[in-house]
């Protein structure tokens, strides 16, 4: 039964952070995955083919990192999630950012600069599956505010440090979409905060209430058996008046 200890709280604020993490954990995969092939696909014909072999093969080894955790936690039995919760919850936000960093440096290291197209269309697509993937991230303030400056912060800032105009309003448009993101971000995280807060005091009410039910029927019980014992008792003793 919960119990409002601190050490209690603290293990079910884990339990529960990382719950909500493996919930959304693959779709939040499958739309990384989504923007990582249509990234590839774009960056294929106008960059280097061995560079973009190794950012492909770093991506897909952290994105199956991140799906085998996912498989790890939901096979765990009940019993032993409350326990590894907090290492749970770890590998989760590594992941993330390690994905995140990943699928991001492709703005800085392989972004194409010849044209106005494709590094439009890059920071079209990061920007996409930032926002899209943003739901894995929430019940960490630093996750929910690291994701999607990993993710967007790089080809911002080659787009801002390049000498062409078209390119520094992308850059700038980045910026403004990486503040809203952010303030995005960070209002879920808030929101997910509240509705934890919440949800821990209706457990800690049910166990109050169930504690308080067992109370109750052990006390009607023993009622029961002292009512039962003194009628027994005048039976008795009017039968021996008799």
């Amino acid at each position: 039964m919960f119990a409002a200890t601190p050490e209690n709280i603290k293990a079910e604020k884990k339990l529960l952070a990382a719950k909500y993490i493996a919930g959304s954990s693959l779709v939040d995969i499958l739309f990384t995955c989504g923007g990582f092939t249509l990234l590839s696909i774009v960056l294929f014909p106008v960059t280097d083919r061995k560079t973009l072999l190794i950012w492909m093969l770093i991506n897909g080894g952290a994105l199956l990192v991140r799906y085998i955790t996912f498989l790890s936690f939901r096979n765990s039995k009940k019993h032993a999630l409350r326990e590894r919760a907090g290492t749970y919850l770890f590998l989760f936000f590594s992941t993330i950012i390690l994905t995140s960093l990943f699928f991001g440096s492709a703005g800085l290291f392989i972004l194409p600069l010849e044209n106005i197209f494709h590094p439009l269309l890059i920071t079209i697509i990061l920007w996409g599956t930032s926002i899209l993937s943003v739901d894995s991230t929430v019940p960490s303030y630093w996750i929910a505010v690291a994701h999607p400056l990993c993710m967007v912060l790089p080809v911002t800032t080659a787009s801002l440090l390049s000498a062409k105009n078209d390119h520094i309003f992308i850059g700038a448009l980045g910026v403004v979409f990486l503040g809203v993101h952010l303030l995005f971000s960070m209002k879920l995280n808030r929101f997910f905060a509240n509705n934890l807060c919440l949800q821990l005091d209706n457990t800690d009410l049910t166990a109050g209430l169930i504690q308080e039910v067992k109370h109750r029927i052990e006390v009607e019980n023993k009622y029961a058996d002292i009512t039962n014992t003194s009628i027994r008792e005048k039976c008795y003793e009017q039968k021996q008046a008799r």
